[in-house]
């Protein structure tokens, strides 16, 4: 989650600052950025601790599967499932599938790799 974006708009085209000044905005907005990484992660908490069905059943939902296809592929009730993402959705402090596999992936609790949907 350490992605960031920094857009500089002009209000008249032809004000445009100097190649130089830009350059110089882009070194400083680099150098904020790579502080804040640091600082963070002096503050950083420990990705909370996955059960390997709850890896899971979050890969599957990082994939687009519903909790009745997940049940099937994992072979347990839906039930099972709801109950399985809901304790995965209070460890990630997340309240909806989208954000779960956002901040999964952006934690390094899944990689890309694991959600190949090839």
């Amino acid at each position: 989650m350490r992605n960031a974006y920094v857009g500089l708009g002009y209000g008249d085209p032809n004000n445009r600052p100097a190649s130089e000044t830009i350059m110089d905005f882009q070194m400083v907005a680099q150098m904020a950025h790579l502080k804040f990484c640091e600082l963070s992660n002096a503050n950083a908490t420990p990705a909370p601790q996955l059960s390997a069905r709850e890896k899971q059943a979050l890969e599957w939902v990082a994939r687009g599967k519903s909790n009745s296809v997940i049940a099937e592929i994992m072979r347990i009730s839906p039930h099972t499932v709801d109950t399985m993402l809901r304790r995965v959705f209070d460890k990630l402090e997340v309240a909806d599938r989208t954000t779960a596999a956002v901040k999964a992936l952006g934690s390094g609790l899944l990689q890309y790799q694991d959600i190949d949907v090839a």
